[in-house]
């Protein structure tokens, strides 16, 4: 199922653990790892690039771009050739890109013919902002990507139990078609939840995913629950201890076209542990 994983990687922590989460997807499925590494063109042909070149008389602009573009280059391939070698201590099937391009518009053109993503939650300056907040390309790419997303966190930790937050959404039941080919295929220990402070609705609606699943002779543990939906995921998620939350990327929001929901982006702001996303 996912025989194609794209890794955009940009140098961050996050990339090693990315890359440990795809050696064992390529592992069950007898997959190839894609490590892609935009050069962003926003900083080779930028303003601030161009403003630099008032900085000096003696330095023309052509002279300025091209060393920023092979110093960007040059950074691109060091972190290729690390992650590489630990493809290559692996024996894992993989390939690396090196591709100029607006970041998250990139990312999503790739994901195209891949059939999961693996990013890391936030990129390379996390270490300048606040770490509630969710990277700008891991949301964006997110946002622009039709294909299964992974977001990680820096630390790995191999995947055995899953829990599967469920609110009957379009996208929920897609990601409920995904869970049950990845369940049957890696043997995970699966929970599903769903939060609701109604239950005579939060039964029917968990009650579907449950009766879905059990066509494939999947039998998972069966949570219903109240309260804050993004703090009641998390706690079960660690009372169960889940190694990975799984979910629809998009909540009942009209405007879910346009953004990731806001009970998605929340939770994989607050979630410390990975989380699959579908759209």
């Amino acid at each position: 199922m996912f025989k194609n994983i794209l890794l955009p990687v940009d140098g961050s922590e996050y990339g090693v653990s990315q890359l440990r989460h795809a050696l064992d997807f390529a592992a069950i499925y007898g997959g190839k790892i894609t490590l892609l590494h935009v050069v962003d063109i926003k900083i080779v042909e930028g303003p601030l690039l161009r403003d630099l070149t008032f900085l000096s008389e003696a330095v023309t602009d052509f002279e300025y771009h091209n060393e920023i573009k092979n110093s960007l280059e040059e950074k691109g391939n060091l972190i290729l050739q690390k992650l590489s070698a630990i493809c290559e201590e692996a024996g894992a099937v993989f390939e690396t890109k090196l591709i100029p391009g607006i970041i998250s518009n990139t990312i999503a053109e790739n994901a195209r013919t891949a059939d999961l993503v693996i990013m890391g939650k936030r990129g390379e300056n996390a270490s300048f902002g606040s770490s509630a907040f969710l990277g700008s390309v891991a949301e964006a790419s997110t946002r622009l990507s039709n294909k299964p997303v992974m977001l990680v966190d820096e630390t790995y930790k191999k995947l055995e139990k899953v829990l599967f937050a469920y609110d009957g959404t379009q996208s929920a039941n897609k990601a409920l078609q995904l869970l049950a080919q990845l369940v049957i295929e890696s043997k995970y220990d699966l929970s599903v939840v769903t939060v609701s402070d109604d239950d005579v609705d939060g039964k029917a609606i968990l009650d579907e995913a449950v009766s879905y699943l059990e066509t494939y002779n999947i039998k998972p543990v069966q949570l219903l629950k109240s309260g804050d939906v993004v703090n009641t995921i998390i706690l079960t998620a660690e009372e169960a201890a889940c190694d990975a939350i799984m979910m629809g990327a998009y909540g009942h929001s009209a405007i879910h076209q346009m953004l990731l929901g806001s009970t998605t982006t929340l939770l994989v702001r607050a979630a410390k542990l990975p989380v699959i996303l579908y759209r």
